[in-house]
This record gives C-alpha cells, sequence and structure tokens, in this order.
C-alpha cells in the first residue's frame, strides 16, 4: 500500500520554483522536507499545501507521485538535472558542495537539512514525479468544502509532515489527488501508466 504524504509549506516561490522544483514535465522535491525525501517510495503520493503564514486559506499548492526516489549523486550529478533550480549541490569529493551562484541555503544548518552530516549524508535524496498538477500561489482552496477531513487534518497540521491516515481520510486524499490532476491545466500524465497504477493506492 501506497503512504500519501501531506504538509504545508512555509515559502512558495514562484520567480524560482525550488522545493518543489517544476519544468520540463518533471516535479522534483530536493531540499527541505528531508524527512520525505529519505522515506518516500515509487507509487507514494504527496500533496503540499500552503501554510496559513505564507498564504490564508491553505490553498493547494501539488499533488505528485513519486517515480524515482534517487540518490543525491544520481541527481546533482546527472547532466540532465543540472538546470534545475532545486540542482543546488554538486558531487565533491567530501561529499557535496553548493555549485557556484546557487544563492541560496549557503548556511551549514541549511545544507545540514538537505543533505544530512558526512559521511553518509543521508538526506541526500530527491524525489522525481512526471505525474503531477501544480498550481503554485494561485492553488484553489475550494478542495477544503470538498474534502471536510482533509480540511481538519490541514488545520491541525503544524511543522512537519502527516503520513499516517485513517480508511476515511485515505480515502479523501486519493479522492483529492485525482480532483486536483482533473483541475490542474499543467498536469502531465502518462494515461496507460496511470491507468495500471491508479488503483494501486487504494
Amino acid at each position: 500500500m501506497s503512504r500519501l504524504y501531506l504538509y504545508k509549506l512555509t515559502n512558495i516561490d514562484e520567480t524560482v520554483p525550488r522545493a518543489p522544483c517544476v519544468r520540463d514535465g518533471i516535479l522534483s522535491l530536493a531540499i527541505c522536507k528531508p524527512a520525505i525525501r529519505r522515506t518516500a517510495r515509487p507509487g507514494d503520493l504527496v500533496f503540499g499545501v500552503a501554510g496559513t503564514s505564507c498564504i490564508p486559506g491553505n490553498p493547494l499548492v501539488y499533488v505528485a507521485r513519486v517515480d524515482e526516489n534517487l540518490h543525491g549523486h544520481d541527481y546533482y550529478g546527472n547532466s540532465d538535472f543540472a538546470w534545475r533550480a532545486d540542482c543546488i549541490y554538486e558531487p565533491h569529493v567530501a561529499g557535496y558542495r553548493l555549485r557556484p551562484g546557487a544563492g541560496i541555503h549557503t548556511e551549514p544548518a541549511a545544507q545540514r537539512t538537505d543533505l544530512g552530516d558526512a559521511p553518509h549524508f543521508r538526506n541526500a535524496r530527491v524525489l522525481v514525479c512526471r505525474e503531477y498538477a501544480y498550481f503554485g500561489q494561485q492553488g484553489p482552496s475550494d478542495y477544503k468544502s470538498l474534502f471536510p477531513r482533509i480540511a481538519g487534518m490541514v488545520a491541525a497540521l503544524m511543522q512537519g509532515h502527516r503520513v499516517n491516515h485513517g480508511d476515511d481520510a485515505r480515502v479523501e486524499l486519493l479522492a483529492l489527488y485525482h480532483w486536483a490532476l482533473q483541475r490542474s491545466a499543467g498536469t502531465r500524465r502518462a494515461p496507460e501508466r496511470a491507468r495500471r497504477t491508479s488503483g494501486g493506492c487504494a
């Protein structure tokens, strides 16, 4: 049974989206939320809503199905991903270092959150998703009237994320996922794959 991760974003940068990063038909989560990046596996679903301090009303920012959980070297060292806004690190003899001009997460504490401590760098995991709906700052808030259990979960959610849900909440989250896919004009889907796997979360 796939896991369903729900969390609040405290910052949504529409000028250079980085967490998540949406580009070239891929939504990636490479920085922040280390616990989700460490543990999410292919087939798991991730739901990001705006925190109240970020956007009142907690609109839905994105939903995504995880295709791959990549080791940091496989993401940061892959030229196919080098131009993505969240590819701010590069492999180095000591493990990783910031790419020149990264401009963010220059503090050691932020890098420790993103990558984890040497020598294992347990947090250096990147989620790659090819089926997603990304709304950004213009996300819908009316999902709360359609899915009241999720509305209650969002209201109670503080820092961190929630992944263990009762059956009723799980049903609503799955319905929200498909609702978001249908609503988003920016959804990128692989129809055959979606038909084969959509029932896997039930």
